[in-house]
């Protein structure tokens, strides 16, 4: 089972022999936003949760609670695109180019991506006017 964000959070600091409120010293926050995080009740942004990684000594990928993704092989010869080694010929290549890109970019890069495909799903989708060629 994964576990949240906050429960990672509280799991490491507890693994450390941290209180809530020595977490939040650390931090610069104030002890409700630790326990806020820690309950599931508020998310920290980046930049806060980068803070809680750095004062727990673990890297934010520890906090962050994502499925694993799973690996994605280039195509092969026949065309199709292996996934976990088993070919699927319904992933598109141009999907499986931009997991990979998004595999090789650091933590920062990847939240930005996020961010800015999180943006776009948001917007009303982009059609063509009629006099557009």
């Amino acid at each position: 089972m994964t576990k949240t964000i906050g429960e990672n959070i509280k799991k490491y600091r507890k693994s450390k022999g941290l209180t809530q409120i020595q977490l939040a010293q650390k931090v610069n926050v104030g002890v409700n936003s630790i326990r806020r995080y820690e309950a599931g009740e508020r998310q920290p942004n980046f930049d806060k949760l980068d803070a809680i990684a750095n004062a727990l000594e673990i890297n934010i990928n520890d906090l962050i609670s994502v499925q694993p993704m799973p690996m994605i092989l280039p195509e092969s010869d026949d065309g199709f695109v292996a996934t976990n080694g088993v070919l699927n010929p319904y992933e598109k290549k141009e999907k499986v180019d931009m997991i990979m890109k998004y595999n090789k970019l650091n933590t920062l890069g990847q939240h930005k991506a996020n961010e800015y495909i999180t943006d776009l799903s948001e917007q009303e989708k982009y059609t063509k006017p009629d006099n557009e060629d």
